[in-house]
């Protein structure tokens, strides 16, 4: 039985800052400005019978309001906020003048549209993104044109009726005017941008009402050359094209590409390519997407599945922009090969974006390229770690903020090393470095009686292992290393005098690489506010993870510093050197028989857990003024 010392050093290091004063009569803050999405930021005022409107006036010259409509029968008033007020703070200002009944702010009222196109409830990526809050606001502009830069699009299919602008298409596989698609792809991107909604047929398009220019440069097994893909954007940029769609790419610089590009944004296009699939293939080096995605003007697009974590297909790096549904998307095809078909691929996530940039666009006709642009990443969803990040870009476009409606995530998104703030719920995607980036931790509120089930799916090469401590630092329950696309869970029940905090640690024990976590928890019995969810699921996301549990949202990350000064000291009898470090990023294992005798047969491997020295760190703490130092005894479990 391995015997582990653990030595913990606590400190404490709060900000607080707090301040909020509301003032019924004195004018907003900037940040209570902005209506809500239900408000159109004017008041509706009700005066009394045969009360005079002369109160009113009064009150709104002190105000600076304006009567920007009224309607004699009905006795009400429609008034323009003044500056710096907020529709509700004006409104409690004007419902205290004489003769006023009441004061409200005015509120939007929706179509409230469910489309009945047939396969609409298969569209999950609609929902996800916020599509129907969007569709409240824009449909989509005929005026707006996207250019589908692929292998064509189905003249004839029935859901595109009134969308394709085939006057200014053209076929550079062929060299004429007859853009159709003999292939399939076109028209599955076709169909995600624009196919007609709520007509009873097919599937939803994100913006029905703009209009499709083909430009068909695949041929009809979808290959094509970067010179003709450089020709079809030129002739979109040329012929009006508002969005250019490029569901298409290359691993190999392109100057031509990149120079067709800066041509069309030149000319006050939006170019959205696709980022690639091949992240999960043999030879793809991280952190490199496709062209001319990789091209810094370029809105590079990446994939997600329903669980919102990356497709292990999706290429990512410091180029990607943004991410959309890109798993199991189903859309148009050509009539002639079944006319619906499901899909994955960053191709499908590039329509997504290009069909929000369109309804960006149709709202607002007078922003340039960039200024649409600049919406859409500054609104979207924040995924992974906080910021932009290599994995998700800015985040996960939200096409309803963009357009002011919706409502943005409860909680900012954190990974492992932001302290303090939420964590994504289960399941994650992180990576780490036996060498230079070795813990990832992340805390969780346990009650009596609660189980807590971890899953640790190693997605690359590295040797790793998950560990759940206690509130009072003791490691209750060791996974076995797991290697290279292995899987090893924790389950443990906390006793009546075990509620609190537990640390949840993800260590890289050699090597590098990306692994998931995925957990549940299961309620005591007789408490309602647990965490209930289904088993977990592949990249084809059909997991829902419990959506009300009590620790949905309370999942929190620390620092993989702090808890490795914290928590992580180990001794086997007397303390190890410090292991010499390798050359180079990663020290991955070679092949599966390497891994077998590594790993074992389901017994703890037998390769020891290199020790780990513990780091000084008086001065730090001594400069907090606050630490002391607490060493226990625990058994290690396998």
């Amino acid at each position: 039985m391995r015997r582990r010392w653990s030595t913990t050093i606590a400190t404490v290091l709060t900000v607080l800052v707090a301040a909020s004063v509301t003032m019924s009569a004195s004018p907003a803050s900037s940040s209570q400005i902005a209506a809500t999405s239900h408000q159109t930021g004017r008041v509706v005022v009700g005066l009394r019978p045969g009360a005079s409107r002369n109160g009113l006036d009064r009150a709104l010259k002190r105000v600076g309001g304006r009567v920007v409509r009224k309607e004699s029968r009905t006795r009400v008033v429609v008034v323009d906020r003044g500056a710096g007020f907020s529709a509700d703070a004006m409104a409690r200002v004007l419902e205290g003048a004489d003769g006023v009944r009441y004061a409200e702010p005015e509120h939007r009222v929706r179509a409230l549209l469910d489309p009945n196109d047939p396969a609409y409830y298969l569209q999950w990526g609609l929902s996800r993104i916020g599509a129907p809050a969007a569709w409240d606001v824009q449909r989509g502009s005929a005026t707006v044109s996207v250019a589908i830069v692929d292998s064509g699009v189905d003249y004839d299919h029935p859901d595109l009726v009134g969308r394709l602008d085939t006057a200014d298409a053209y076929d550079f596989i062929d060299g004429d005017t007859d853009a159709r698609d003999g292939f399939g792809h076109g028209t599955h991107v076709a169909g995600i941008i624009a196919a007609n909604t709520d007509n009873g047929v097919d599937v939803a398009g994100m913006a029905d009402g703009c209009t499709l220019m083909p430009v068909r440069v695949l041929d009809s097994v979808g290959n094509g050359t970067d010179e003709g893909v450089a020709q079809g954007i030129v002739w979109a940029a040329d012929h009006g094209a508002d969005v250019i769609n490029l569901a298409l790419g290359t691993p190999e610089p392109s100057t031509v590409l990149q120079d067709a590009c800066d041509y069309a944004i030149a000319r006050d296009c939006v170019v959205v390519a696709a980022s690639g699939n091949s992240a999960a293939q043999a030879g793809w080096v991280p952190g490199q997407i496709q062209y001319p995605a990789a091209y810094a003007p370029v809105l590079a697009v990446g994939a997600i599945d329903s669980g919102a974590l990356r497709a292990s297909f999706s290429e990512w790096g410091s180029a990607l922009d943004v991410v959309a549904p890109g798993v199991g998307i189903m859309s148009l095809y050509p009539v002639a090969r079944g006319e619906l078909k499901t899909l994955s691929g960053t191709s499908m996530a590039t329509a997504y974006v290009s069909g929000a940039v369109a309804l960006v666009r149709s709202q607002h006709a007078d922003w340039t390229a960039a200024e649409a642009l600049d919406r859409l990443t500054s609104t979207a969803e924040d995924l992974g770690a906080v910021g932009k990040d290599y994995q998700f870009g800015d985040g996960l476009v939200r096409p309803d903020l963009a357009l002011g409606a919706g409502a943005p995530p409860a909680e900012p998104p954190s990974d492992d090393d932001i302290p303090g703030l939420a964590a994504p719920r289960s399941p994650i995607v992180e990576s780490l470095d036996s060498r230079t980036d070795e813990h990832d931790v992340y805390r969780l509120t346990l009650k009596a009686g609660d189980t807590l089930t971890a899953w640790l799916t190693v997605q690359g090469s590295g040797l790793f292992e998950m560990s759940l401590y206690s509130p009072a630092a003791s490691s209750v329950f060791d996974t076995d290393e797991i290697l290279d696309s292995s899987r090893d869970t924790v389950s443990y029940t906390v006793g009546d005098d075990g509620a609190g905090t537990y640390y949840l640690d993800i260590a890289a024990q050699l090597g590098s690489g990306q692994y998931r976590v995925d957990w549940i928890i299961d309620p005591a019995a007789g408490s309602s506010d647990g965490s209930d969810g289904d088993e977990e699921g592949g990249d084809g996301g059909a997991a829902d993870f419990g959506g009300g549990g009590s620790n949905a949202g309370t999942v929190r990350a620390l620092a993989s510093s702090l808890w490795r000064n914290q928590h992580i000291l180990e001794l086997d009898g007397t303390p190890e050197a410090p292991a010499e470090e390798a050359s180079g990023t990663s020290a991955p294992v070679a092949d599966s028989a390497q891994a077998q005798s590594l790993t074992g047969s389901g017994t703890a491997g037998s390769l020891q857990k290199r020790s780990r020295a513990f780091e000084p760190a008086v001065a730090l703490f001594a400069a907090l003024g606050i630490w002391r130092t607490r060493v226990r005894v625990t058994t290690r479990r396998r």
